[in-house]
C-alpha cells in the first residue's frame, strides 16, 4: 500500500548564472496526497516549500490561519525568503486532532501552459500525525542536500545575509526540534 502522503523531489536547478551567489532553489516536485496527484510540477520554491511544510507540524493551516506569508504552502519559483510568487502554487488545509492531521481542501494553481485553478477533493484524508512528520522532514532533508549540493551561498548584500542566515537557522532548528517529538 502506498503512504496517503508523499512529496518527492524529482530534479533541482539554480535560477541564476552564478549559484554560490544565489539564494534560489528552484524544483519539480510531486505531491500525492490520498492517492492523487496534486502537484506535478517544475517551478516550485524548494527550501521555502519544505519549511513551510515543516511549520504544518505543529499549527494547524489554513486560508485563515497560516504559516506562511503567501497564499500556497508550496510556492512557484524560489521563494527564498519569504519571497514566493503568491500568484501560483500548491495548498491544503491542515488541521491536528487527537495524534492525527487532517489534509483537505487541496489546491493548484499553474500558469502552464494556461493559468489554471484545481481542486482535489478526492484527496482529503486522515493520517497519523507522525506519518506525515516522517515524509516532511525526509522532504525537508533532501531540500536541504539538494540546495547545498553547490556549497555554501556567498551572499553579499548585508539585508540578504541577516534573511538567509535566519531562514537557516528555523530550518536547522524546526528539523532539530520535530525529529525529536
Amino acid at each position: 500500500m502506498t503512504s496517503p502522503f508523499a512529496i518527492e523531489l524529482l530534479a533541482s536547478w539554480q535560477t541564476c548564472p552564478d549559484p554560490i551567489h544565489d539564494t534560489c532553489l528552484t524544483g519539480a516536485l510531486r505531491v500525492t496526497i490520498n492517492g492523487t496527484v496534486v502537484a506535478d510540477d517544475r517551478e516550485y520554491g524548494v527550501a521555502e516549500s519544505a519549511r513551510a511544510l515543516m511549520r504544518t507540524i505543529t499549527r494547524d493551516h489554513g486560508p485563515n490561519h497560516r504559516v506562511v506569508n503567501a497564499p500556497y504552502l508550496l510556492s512557484h519559483d524560489c521563494g527564498f525568503p519569504d519571497f514566493a510568487c503568491s500568484n501560483f502554487g500548491t495548498t491544503w488545509s491542515v488541521t491536528h486532532r487527537d495524534g492525527l492531521v487532517r489534509l483537505a481542501h487541496v489546491e493548484s494553481y499553474s500558469a502552464h501552459p494556461v493559468v489554471r485553478g484545481l481542486s482535489f477533493p478526492e484527496a482529503d484524508v486522515e493520517i497519523p500525525l507522525a506519518d506525515y512528520r516522517t515524509e516532511v522532514l525526509r522532504f525537508a532533508d533532501d531540500a536541504r542536500n539538494a540546495y547545498f549540493a553547490s556549497g555554501e551561498r556567498r551572499i553579499l548584500d548585508r539585508e540578504q545575509q541577516r534573511l538567509y542566515a535566519e531562514f537557516w537557522r528555523e530550518y536547522d532548528r524546526l528539523v532539530s526540534s520535530l525529529a525529536e517529538l
